[in-house]
């Protein structure tokens, strides 16, 4: 084979190599890319004092919620590209791990990613049609007007996290509870979901 027909192949290969580089670098640190899914950056979400309350809001994705009150609002960065922004009750104490050790917590998040979305639907469509048998790890509730897959998940102890999931186009809004050891945290937790607005 001569010089002239691996210049081509080689060429080509180089081409291919350099868009792949200029993709994964485009959609990683600034935009919030992760495995095709958009995480919303925590400098989208607000927190505005609105007549005596506390509203968190992300205008980019049309979500708003009160904050219960005296409770904290906490934009953490999880991972690479990936934020959520936890609520926290005042007595909260956080191990040296940053895990909720006592008090009430609750994570909301957005990520944009078309087939988590479709997935929702899916799941919540079929345990309408009884497609899915429902074993009580499920429920659908209703936030904002939109349909909502609630995941409830066993733990070893008294406390227990529950995962809500709204899916609206290639959206999916999530908020779940950090631990849930009294009632206290869960009716703050439900004072939350029925503050929900998503626009």
């Amino acid at each position: 084979m001569n010089k002239k027909n691996l210049l081509l192949p080689g060429i080509a290969f180089i081409v291919f190599i350099g868009i792949f580089i200029y993709i994964v670098s485009n959609n990683s640190e600034d935009s919030g890319w992760i495995g095709g899914a958009v995480i919303e950056p925590g400098e989208n979400y607000v927190v505005k004092e609105i007549d005596g309350e506390t509203i968190l809001e992300n205008d980019n994705v049309g979500l708003s919620l009160k904050v219960p009150d005296g409770w904290n609002v906490e934009k953490k960065d999880v991972g690479i590209d990936e934020w959520i922004v936890n609520l926290l009750s005042p007595d909260v104490i956080l191990n040296n791990s940053g895990m909720l050790e006592e008090g009430c917590g609750v994570s909301v998040g957005v990520k944009h990613h078309e087939s988590s979305a479709m997935s929702i639907i899916g799941i919540i469509e079929n345990i309408e049609s009884g497609e899915i048998e429902n074993n009580g790890e499920y429920e659908i509730i209703n936030i904002s007007g939109h349909k909502a897959l609630k995941l409830l998940l066993d733990s070893q102890d008294s406390s227990y996290p529950i995962i809500i999931e709204v899916a609206i186009n290639d959206k999916v809004y999530m908020v779940d509870t950090l631990i849930l050891d009294s009632i206290d945290c869960l009716d703050s937790f439900n004072e939350i979901l029925n503050s929900i607005n998503i626009d």
